[in-house]
């Protein structure tokens, strides 16, 4: 990550809702696990990317360190769920929904996407 900027925060019908830049570097490259061949992309080029992610939680939650995916059972069935904000039941397709959640991605869009030889990098 190279640089994030909170770029708005709102209120909207019991939802806090963020709006974040984020500026990214990354090499992409697929590699054959057999043959240790490129099949993908390039060691030698990094994308610099730039992408604007809306965040959303309940009003009223207190964020706290992240503990990973918060663990829920299905009222429907009662088997065993892991949700974010919304989850389906793999044993009885019931949709979940948790009334309330701490930070979820509600949507991202690519910005802007440039890339750069690594070779070029020191001559910018």
């Amino acid at each position: 990550m190279l640089n994030v900027l909170i770029r708005g925060w709102k209120q909207e019908k019991g939802t806090d809702i963020m709006v974040v830049m984020l500026d990214t570097k990354i090499t992409d490259y697929v590699v054959d696990d057999n043959t240790g061949d490129i099949v993908r992309g390039s060691r030698d080029e990094e994308k610099y990317m730039c992408y604007e992610w809306t965040l959303v939680r309940t009003t009223g939650v207190i964020s706290s360190r992240s503990a990973g995916i918060t663990e829920q059972t299905c009222p429907k069935c009662g088997a065993r769920v892991d949700v974010n904000q919304s989850a389906v039941c793999n044993y009885c397709g019931t949709v979940i929904e948790a009334e309330k959640f701490d930070w979820a991605v509600r949507n991202i869009r690519g910005i802007s996407q440039r890339t750069v030889k690594k070779s070029m990098i020191n001559k910018e």
